[in-house]
């Protein structure tokens, strides 16, 4: 089984699009564009030194998380590649790519682990955190930190999250 994180949000594709191709730039990737089974188009960059690939797709829908709605115009997709020497680098670079995403947008998100776990949400500019998951070690919650001055965390945290179209 591949690991794989989501960042759901609603900003519009586009704008996601862009920001991620020039926030990867600087890195050594391969940008794609294909199809999928919808015929959407989907952006692929494949980041061979930071250990994951990105998928960035359009998803029009609603993620329900305890009773709080949020709006859901883009889903990206990070894969991590079972090749990568390092897997505590690897959500190191992930988690840094993401924190530049939230810095340039102010939507509210949704940071989950293989679609079932959530790992983080943004609601009303306030950042809860799953802290029971083993993703927020020492230096990863440090990150968090450096960019956030006040975190909410949940240590008892409801995984159910359910995403439906609309």
């Amino acid at each position: 089984m591949a690991i794989e994180y989501t960042l759901s949000l609603g900003s519009k594709i586009s704008e996601i699009q862009n920001l991620l191709i020039k926030e990867t730039s600087h890195i050594n990737t391969e940008v794609g564009w294909n199809k999928n089974f919808r015929n959407q188009d989907v952006l692929n960059i494949n980041c061979h030194d930071q250990g994951f690939h990105i998928a960035v797709i359009g998803s029009l829908g609603v993620a329900i998380y305890q009773n709080i709605k949020f709006k859901i115009a883009t889903s990206i997709t990070f894969r991590f590649t079972k090749e990568y020497h390092d897997v505590v680098l690897q959500k190191k670079n992930l988690l840094t790519l993401i924190l530049r995403i939230l810095s340039q947008i102010k939507q509210d998100v949704i940071f989950d682990f293989n679609g079932d776990c959530l790992l983080l949400y943004r609601k009303d500019e306030k950042i809860f955190v799953n802290t029971y998951f083993g993703f927020w070690n020492d230096e990863n919650m440090d990150l968090l930190e450096e960019e956030y001055n006040e975190i909410y965390e949940k240590e008892e945290i409801d995984y159910f999250l359910i995403k439906s179209n609309v």
